[in-house]
């Protein structure tokens, strides 16, 4: 799955915020918090250079599925 880039998330929260749409309202939160956790990944081999796709990102830890590569 694609991820949102953090200018993305930006935009979408200007037009949440200014939407008329009350309903749209309680996303606010839930999308700048994700900005707030933004992670621009790092990513990196923890194992021993092998192939054995053990990729993570230094920062935040995620690992890297296989269907991301």
């Amino acid at each position: 799955m694609n991820e949102f880039t953090k200018e993305e998330l930006e935009k979408l929260l200007i037009a949440v915020t200014e939407t008329k749409f009350a309903e749209c309202w309680p996303m606010r939160d839930k999308i700048q918090s994700l900005i707030d956790n933004y992670c621009e990944h790092e990513w990196y081999n923890c194992c021993c250079g092998c192939d054995m796709k053990n990729i993570s990102c230094q920062l935040c830890d995620k690992q890297l599925a296989s269907d991301e590569e």
